[in-house]
């Protein structure tokens, strides 16, 4: 169990590493559109391939930061029906779907290594304003699925562990922040 806590602790700081390469990559975006608007108006100029990059870095940021949101339970939810059930009920579905979600999440990961292998081998482009080739796009998928689908599981742990004790949770944050070394 103790090995466990360290594996947890190493992914709950390669977790946090990509949250704060999302931070980066947000003040990134933040310079660089306001760059880009003023050499548009006050220069007359725009800066090829710009909005590809913008593409990319909202690519990226969505995995980046992922695992990170789901562990802090501060994802968009639709939780219209699971909040009118009993708590120990909520607790079992949020289980259920966690684990369908680290498993989907899992398949995406192996599913992305062979696309990234395919499009490399083949020298895949992507065309528009610049010429990227996209498994250097699509390199960010495996890790993130990876990531997400160990998160969605230890969130399914959480549940689970919850469950068996019959804790009720409260407003705003899932077992998972409520659980030591997790």
């Amino acid at each position: 169990m103790k090995r466990l806590g360290k594996i947890i602790n190493v992914i709950n700081g390669i977790n946090t590493v990509g949250a704060a390469a999302t931070g980066i990559i947000v003040i990134f975006l933040t310079v660089s559109v306001s760059f880009s608007v003023f050499t548009r108006y006050f220069l007359g100029f725009t800066i090829k391939g710009t909005l590809d990059i913008w593409g990319f870095c909202i690519v990226y940021m969505t995995f980046l930061s992922a695992a990170w949101v789901l562990k802090r339970e501060k994802h968009v939810a639709i939780d219209i029906i699971t909040t009118r059930l009993k708590a120990r009920t909520q607790l079992m579905v949020n289980s259920i779907t966690s684990i369908l979600c680290g498993v989907v999440s899992l398949i995406f990961t192996w599913y992305s290594v062979e696309v990234i292998w395919a499009d490399f081998q083949s020298g895949c482009l992507i065309t528009s304003e610049l010429l990227f080739p996209r498994y250097l796009i699509m390199m960010i998928f495996p890790p993130g699925f990876l990531l997400l689908g160990i998160q969605f599981l230890l969130r399914a742990y959480g549940f689970m562990k919850s469950f068996k004790g019959a804790v009720v949770l409260g407003e705003g944050g899932g077992p998972g922040e409520k659980m030591a070394g997790l």
